[in-house]
């Protein structure tokens, strides 16, 4: 093989080091390493990687609002597809190795959801997660890739927390993550030999998910006999990842490596809530339980989930009225919005917005300072002053104001104070139910490397740069 672009979801120092990936780290350290600067929270690192382009110019953000019958709510209808109609498909990256003359396939690379009908072969990643669903032919190209396999209880996609898989015990997840981490190999090693590409980009989520829900128990002395044994499996289990990408790469022997993914993962420090901080300040008011007949429903389906279908449920949130305000958050992301012609309020100009904003900034850091957390947490403007990127179809509002955050706090929206300790706890954890960010969330702390002979023409200083830096190597190879 010529390249292989194998991605990791969630790699960053802490993630490698705490998760016991010696291997990988062995194998990184070997060529050429780096931490490529990214966007956190809000530019998707996977678009960057196959588009050259960050999310101001391709759409491709985290999350993002969105305005419907007078309601203000976060969406995540900015992967592949919003992506395309913003910029078209001629610059994805495997459409340019294609038009190179290199048959290529992609495996499970996030944001991905529907198979791209490449020169080479592609299995669609699972967006949010599938668990339980299992491949279909409407996840592959082409249609007849996997035929002669048993792929119905074939799962690629592994998720865990509120809305998908939550172990009902430690052995319970070792049993369901080794069939994950099987799948997965056992499908990418049959998809390779019986279809031979130039080039692969493949990825994974699993590191990820095991980031987000035990570094905490990872990276501390365990508290108690359950710790110790919780944690041994963690390790444990990352090891076999760790073990089967080797064997994997040992295997495939491309010429060019990359490892690559698109954010870190640290320690969980603090909850934030930026509503919670415009609260503060008389730009905010909550909204009550009861206010319509949404709430109403929504609460009477938490009841009947909780109480008579047995479902681990979320616990009750601080809701706003984000619609009746100056500037929002939709959470998730640490940015800020605002309220214009956009979402139905009234049309101001960008030179005013941009005004607006400014002063805004200037509040905003004046209370951090009164509270305490200026440490923590600072804004700043985007000199774009709001409006839109992409096409009328497909239109994104742009975020007018940035929080800038330090590493291990995470705008969750789900703390009833502007800053809140982190509490977790691994015991009860499976009983009660838990979010996708449980000890572990993003960080800056991103790692990529490259392994070959052409360093000199390699730049991983940021994701774009490992786009530009893949083509120019496939065309230095044709050359």
């Amino acid at each position: 093989m010529d390249i292989l672009i194998f991605g990791i979801d969630g790699l960053g120092k802490e993630s490698l080091e705490g998760l016991g990936l010696k291997r990988l780290a062995a194998r990184m350290h070997q060529g050429k390493v780096d931490n490529p600067t990214i966007q956190n929270v809000i530019s998707r690192g996977w678009p960057e990687l196959y588009t050259g382009k960050h999310a101001f110019e391709s759409g491709g953000f985290y999350q993002s609002p969105a305005f419907n019958n007078n309601r203000i709510y976060p969406t995540q209808n900015t992967g592949l597809s919003a992506i395309k109609k913003n910029i078209g498909e001629d610059d994805l990256l495997w459409n340019v190795l294609n038009r190179l003359g290199y048959k290529v396939g992609l495996f499970t690379v996030p944001t991905v959801t529907k198979p791209e009908e490449i020169s080479g072969f592609c299995i669609a990643a699972t967006g949010a997660g599938k668990f339980g669903n299992g491949l279909a032919s409407d996840d592959i190209h082409p249609s007849n890739l996997l035929d002669g396999l048993q792929i119905k209880d074939i799962d690629l996609g592994f998720r865990m927390g509120y809305g998908a898989f939550i172990p009902k015990s430690i052995e319970d997840l070792e049993q369901n993550a080794n069939k994950h981490i099987a799948d997965y190999f056992y499908t990418l090693d049959r998809v390779l030999d019986r279809n031979s590409v130039d080039i692969c980009f493949a990825a994974s989520r699993f590191i990820n998910e095991m980031g987000y829900k035990f570094l905490g128990v990872c990276l501390n002395e365990p508290k108690s006999d359950y710790e110790i044994k919780l944690k041994q499996t963690i390790m444990d289990l990352c090891e076999s990842f760790d073990a089967q990408l080797d064997n994997l790469i040992n295997r495939v022997n491309p010429k060019h490596l990359f490892i690559v993914s698109d954010h870190g993962i640290g320690k969980f420090k603090s909850e934030l809530n930026l509503n919670q901080l415009l609260l503060e300040i008389g730009e905010m008011t909550r909204r009550t339980t009861f206010l319509n007949w949404r709430e109403m429903a929504r609460s009477v389906y938490v009841w009947l989930s909780s109480n008579i279908l047995n479902k681990k449920m979320p616990p009750k949130i601080p809701k706003y009225r984000i619609e009746k305000h100056k500037y929002f958050s939709i959470g998730f992301t640490n940015v800020l919005y605002l309220n214009d012609q956009r979402f139905g309020a009234e049309f101001i100009s960008t030179d005013e917005a941009l005004d607006k904003s400014k002063a805004m900034v200037k509040i905003l850091n004046e209370q951090v300072e009164i509270d305490g957390i200026a440490d923590l947490i600072h804004f700043e403007v985007f000199e774009h002053g709001g409006g839109f990127i992409g096409k009328q179809d497909a239109c994104i509002p742009l975020p007018n104001i940035h929080c800038k955050m330090s590493s291990g706090l995470a705008n969750t929206e789900r703390c009833f104070d502007v800053i809140c300790k982190k509490e977790y706890g691994f015991e009860t954890m499976f009983e009660r139910g838990f979010y996708g960010e449980h000890s572990g969330c993003k960080t800056e702390d991103t790692l990529s490397s490259y392994s070959g002979s052409k360093q000199d023409i390699v730049d991983l200083s940021s994701l774009t740069n490992i786009y530009n830096s893949i083509i120019n190597l496939a065309k230095v190879a044709k050359s």
